[in-house]
């Protein structure tokens, strides 16, 4: 099948390199933790984050996949940062916060719906005024990220500035 001049196999490409770019973005930032405050570092993630979602919804075609590879790239950093963020100065209530991250990664499970209702809704070119019919549809769900990572955005410039407090 192709869509949008985008063969199985380019496709495959594509999602290979999102996961490459995933792995390498995880240890490079591993290692910029050392300097930079992890906070920081995932408040910039999140604006990426941000901008690569929209750049998915509203860019041409060739560029849109391109901000949809830099989306792995941008959450390469978000849950381990999360999770040492939370943990942080719990104490003995540590394995009970531990748990309580791991169960919600459930968001994830629920996510992808919400994503998949914006895609059955059919032609959405009123949120994506230069694309028609399921094109639109599949780009508006991107919306949807963006919010996440706007969440992720508050969520880390909520915790710089209590740290500073």
């Amino acid at each position: 099948m192709t869509t949008l001049g985008l063969d199985e196999a380019a496709a495959a490409e594509y999602y290979l390199i999102a996961i490459i770019s995933f792995i390498i973005c995880r240890w490079i930032c591993t290692a910029l933790m050392k300097y930079i405050d992890p906070a920081i570092m995932m408040a910039v993630f999140a604006i990426g984050g941000i901008a690569c979602s929209l750049g998915t919804i509203y860019l041409p075609t060739y560029q849109s996949v391109w901000c949809l590879v830099g989306i792995s790239a941008c959450m390469s950093l978000m849950f381990p940062t999360i999770y040492g963020i939370a943990l942080k100065d719990l104490g003995e209530e540590v394995k009970v916060g531990a748990a309580g991250l791991i169960m919600a990664i459930l968001g994830g499970a629920v996510i992808t719906p919400i994503m998949g209702k914006f895609v059955d809704n059919g032609d959405l070119s009123n949120i994506v005024p230069s694309f028609t019919g399921a094109e639109a549809a599949v780009r508006s769900s991107f919306l949807v990220p963006v919010i996440c990572f706007a969440v992720v955005l508050i969520y880390s410039l909520y915790f710089r500035t209590k740290k500073e407090a």
